[in-house]
């Protein structure tokens, strides 16, 4: 049986995040360029995926996991978050 062909949803604006590294401060300006981005933007609605190495490393590991929980996926706002590792 074939997969089906990977699609997005139209009107939607898909950002992948990944390697955080512990870097808050880069998250964040990230995460503020994204937004401005978004508001720019032709799509009505955002997906954020964060693909992880959030953690392993960094001067910030407890506000990345802040930050990381402020963008819980609610019914308006949905996120992805995968556990991954390079080990």
């Amino acid at each position: 049986m074939a997969a089906a062909d990977p699609s997005v949803p139209e009107g939607t604006a898909v950002y992948a995040i990944g390697d955080i590294h512990g870097r808050a401060d880069l998250l964040s300006d990230l995460l503020r360029t994204i937004a401005s981005d978004a508001a720019g933007a032709k799509a009505p609605h955002r997906r954020l995926i964060f693909l992880g190495d959030y953690v392993d490393r960094g001067p910030a590991v407890p506000q990345v996991i802040d930050i990381l929980l402020d963008h819980l996926p609610t019914r308006r706002r949905p996120r992805s978050c995968a556990a991954t590792t390079n080990r």
